[in-house]
């Protein structure tokens, strides 16, 4: 990790009971245009989850008029790519791969209103699988902003609030069939 010698990652568990989920919300790209999207991606553990739905990155998308979509990159969507440790897989979502799911996610003839839309919220949420996901050199590039999370202290946006929450809206989202 980038701050001292300790290893951390960020743990999202789901115990695979019904109605139960672990999900981490970032903040700081809202209103980030989609097009202006360069990627996310995230390293995770192996062995660990990594299914076409968990883990994974939920963008709520404000289109133009106005509408929320969500869209789901689940972790098993894109290739693996090796890293310097054996034990870790990296994961990316590039810019064309989210268009893609855009198109193929979001109802027939409003696609282009999610595609002209914003970022909402960004999550990564493990609900699907029972299991447990670490993630760590945790990613979101847009074309204005880079960030990386490598440790618990990458935090340090300012004086940390209280927990994020989803509105009622998004959490009927995660929680529709994928």
């Amino acid at each position: 990790d980038s701050q001292g010698s300790a290893n951390q990652a960020l743990v999202l568990e789901a115990p695979g009971t019904p109605d139960t989920s672990a999900a981490a919300l970032f903040r700081g790209f809202e209103d980030v245009r989609i097009r202006d999207l360069v990627s996310l991606g995230y390293e995770h553990r192996v062995p660990g989850t990594c299914t076409k739905t968990d883990p994974r990155w939920t963008i709520f998308i404000r289109g133009k008029s106005g509408h929320t979509w969500p869209v789901n990159l689940g972790c098993a969507v894109t290739p693996a790519r090796p890293t310097d440790d054996p034990n870790w897989i990296r994961r990316i979502f590039t810019l064309p791969v989210i268009q893609a799911e855009i198109v193929r996610q979001v109802p027939k003839g409003t696609a282009s209103d999610a595609l002209a839309g914003t970022v909402e919220q960004l999550a990564l949420v493990v609900d699907r699988t029972n299991g447990t996901a670490y993630l760590d050199n945790i990613s979101v590039r847009s074309r204005a902003l880079t960030k990386v999370w490598t440790s618990a202290s990458d935090n340090a946006n300012g004086v940390p609030g209280g927990a994020g929450d989803f509105s009622a809206d998004e959490l009927t989202l995660l929680a529709a069939p994928l």
